[in-house]
């Protein structure tokens, strides 16, 4: 029957040049009842639509142009708010990227933002360069000081409160509930930068808008760049024409390996999150390691009121980690037990585990985290933060423990 069909396409074609033909190839239809079990890759740019005075370049069911919607970065779209039990959701081409987006579509000249001193180093960059030459201002404040936080908050300007948790490097956790809480008392818009925790992981707390660097445990391979904001606000739509504008569009061939690596995120979670906390309770036994931080690895903090609670709550404590995390994450922070001036000699005798930026690999890094992710910080702000001249963050990978326990001795 099939080859009836082709034979009849191919007789109408015969009067097209050889040019032509390859130009125009045969269109391959699969029949409904003949799904493949794992779904193309959709490279197109462009898309027809019969009758063509419905196609649309705005909001619509069709496809129309590959950096306003694509089949495969849209199924990654639906994908992630499942996870993230949100209603909807937009892929970019990276993770800053995806914070990028959120502002610039949320703010304008005049807006304030309240941010976190703890946070990722070029979202701090970015809130201090691109977005107060626009004219968007912003405070950071240093996380658990509470009365900081209340004199940033500016009443007619302050309009977003932005913060990770945990956080990157230090593994800090925001009281999320109560940040929340706080928030929405002055109608602020909030995000969450939920990479460190995953789109498993917050579902359950008052966010408006999630953001996620892709690139990290999600994808899982280390081989591709994505981010994500993921959302039930209405705002979303009016993010998603900053994202059409900005075109910081994430390739359908990057969105089927992310798609990919979805399907191994929670084996890939859960292993390296067993091997870190074992990893995590040895580096604090070993003499030289020390101030080692990982979620759930400290005892619980003592309660405090708000106008007790000193910037020192900072600590991650085992209280908040087990009530907001069900998996710690695959990242362990700890401080080399050395002088500043000999950690790069340190760090040049591990043979297994690579010097690197990044984390959620399948292979274990480590970065020095003064140099990678503290520049812009006073030495102050960085001894607040938890960042000290020898501090290591450790991306446990899907190597052997014990291997891995071998490769840091040699750091000794």
């Amino acid at each position: 029957m099939r080859q009836r069909v082709y034979k009849s396409l191919m007789k109408q074609r015969q009067n097209l040049t050889p040019g032509t033909r390859v130009q125009h190839p045969p269109s391959i239809s699969i029949p409904a009842n003949n799904k493949p079990l794992i779904d193309p890759i959709y490279h197109s740019v462009k898309y027809c639509l019969d009758p063509v005075e419905e196609m649309s370049p705005g909001p619509s069911e069709y496809f129309f142009y590959s950096r306003i919607s694509n089949p495969t970065t849209r199924q990654l779209e639906l994908t992630l708010a499942e996870l993230q039990q949100r209603d909807d959701a937009i892929v970019t081409a990276s993770g800053i990227g995806a914070i990028a987006t959120t502002l610039l579509g949320l703010c304008e000249s005049g807006d304030h933002i309240i941010a976190f001193k703890e946070s990722y180093r070029f979202t701090r960059t970015l809130l201090g360069g691109t977005l107060k030459r626009m004219g968007i201002s912003h405070d950071l404040v240093h996380l658990g000081d509470w009365q900081s936080l209340s004199n940033a908050y500016k009443e007619k300007a302050t309009k977003v409160l932005l913060f990770e948790s945990p956080t990157n490097p230090s593994l800090s956790l925001h009281d999320i509930p109560r940040l929340t809480k706080w928030a929405r008392e002055r109608n602020l818009i909030i995000i969450m930068d939920n990479t460190f925790a995953g789109p498993h992981q917050h579902a359950e707390f008052d966010i408006d808008f999630y953001v996620h660097s892709l690139t990290k445990t999600v994808s899982g391979h280390g081989d591709v760049l994505g981010g994500a904001i993921i959302s039930s606000h209405p705002l979303l739509e009016s993010i998603r024409k900053t994202h059409w504008e900005i075109g910081a569009t994430m390739d359908p061939q990057v969105a089927y390996q992310i798609q990919k690596g979805l399907k191994t995120f929670e084996l890939r979670y859960k292993h390296s999150s067993k091997t870190s906390g074992n990893i995590a309770r040895w580096l604090s036994e070993q003499s030289f390691a020390e101030n080692v931080r990982y979620p759930g690895l400290q005892e619980p903090a003592t309660q405090l009121s708000e106008a007790e609670l000193p910037a020192t709550a900072a600590i991650p404590s085992s209280q908040l980690f087990s009530s907001q995390l069900r998996d710690m994450g695959p990242v362990v922070t700890f401080d080399l037990k050395t002088e500043a001036a000999n950690l790069y000699h340190h760090l040049r005798q591990l043979e297994l585990i690579s010097v690197t930026a990044s984390l959620g690999a399948t292979e274990t890094l480590i970065a020095p985290c003064l140099a990678y992710f503290g520049g812009d910080l006073s030495v102050g702000e960085l001894e607040k933060a938890g960042i000290r001249p020898t501090t290591l963050r450790l991306s446990v990978g899907l190597e052997s423990e014990e291997d891995i326990k071998a490769d840091l001795l040699r750091l000794s």
